[in-house]
């Protein structure tokens, strides 16, 4: 008997579909819209303040903030490569999930078959002797009757 029933069970929810990438991609994306290089695209005397802001910060802060950036970045492609990775292998599990719930099936019932033609032919030999066979209540004697 099998220990695990086979089949029955939820999908693999996507891991690339996760609020918790979501919400990375968005803070990332959030990130990126208040960088000097978007602010740079604004009018106004605010922007021109945001501006000056941002480029006394990068000087003070040296190449430190783009770094970390291009590392948050980094972090971030990886995490979708993985998910990307864990995504593909969900879907194999899944296949030979559908697959070994088919061999199971095919195997069962070829055993409930070659059961059943068993016990046919037990029966059968135990209610009749095969034709031909000699009647083993009289024992011949070798060299006849004598």
């Amino acid at each position: 008997m099998l220990q695990l029933p086979v089949g029955g069970r939820a999908a693999i929810e996507p891991v690339r579909s996760h609020p918790l990438l979501q919400t990375m991609h968005e803070d990332w994306i959030r990130v990126h819209q208040d960088s000097p290089a978007a602010r740079s695209t604004r009018q106004g005397w605010r922007s021109a303040v945001d501006r000056h802001v941002a480029e006394v910060a990068r000087q003070s802060l040296g190449t430190d903030v783009e770094s970390n950036r291009l590392l948050i970045g980094d972090v971030i492609r990886a995490a979708d490569a993985l998910a990307e990775h864990c995504d593909d292998l969900g879907r194999r599990l899944m296949d030979l999930e559908a697959l070994v719930e088919d061999v199971v099936r095919v195997v069962s019932e070829d055993v409930t078959r070659l059961t059943a033609m068993l016990i046919g032919a037990t029966e059968d030999a135990a209610g009749s002797s095969p034709a031909g066979a000699p009647d083993q209540a009289a024992p011949q004697t070798p060299g006849g009757n004598g």
